[in-house]
């Protein structure tokens, strides 16, 4: 019955060990982007904001918080952003994420200004 024991313990700490790794080798092909939306005439932050990010094959979907951050997990390449909020121009824009992170401010111009 021990025998049993040990062979079961071993075992699971080898499928964490191989899970552990899937996992890391994924995670290095991911990229994180991330920043603040404020209003450009106040520099207020502004909640709640649509941003989506876009290859020709694929599309993420996010949105900032209650304090105008946000922060998306995306593949490390070139991606159309695109960030709207209402009330507020919608911005259009490529981000580089091949180094892994990318930090931004992005300032949204009031619709009628």
């Amino acid at each position: 019955m021990y025998a049993i024991r040990i062979a079961l313990l071993v075992l699971a700490l080898l499928i964490n060990g191989a899970c552990y790794q899937l996992s890391a080798q994924h995670a290095s092909d991911d990229a994180f982007f991330r920043g603040v939306v404020v209003d450009a005439v106040s520099g207020d932050s502004i909640p709640f904001v649509s941003i989506d990010s876009y290859r020709p094959d694929q599309h993420w979907t996010g949105a900032s918080d209650f304090d105008g951050a946000f922060m998306v997990r995306l593949p490390k390449n070139w991606l159309f952003v695109e960030v709207k909020a209402t009330g507020y121009r919608t911005e259009r824009f490529v981000v580089d994420l091949r180094s892994g992170w990318l930090e931004l401010r992005v300032a949204l111009q009031p619709v009628g200004q």
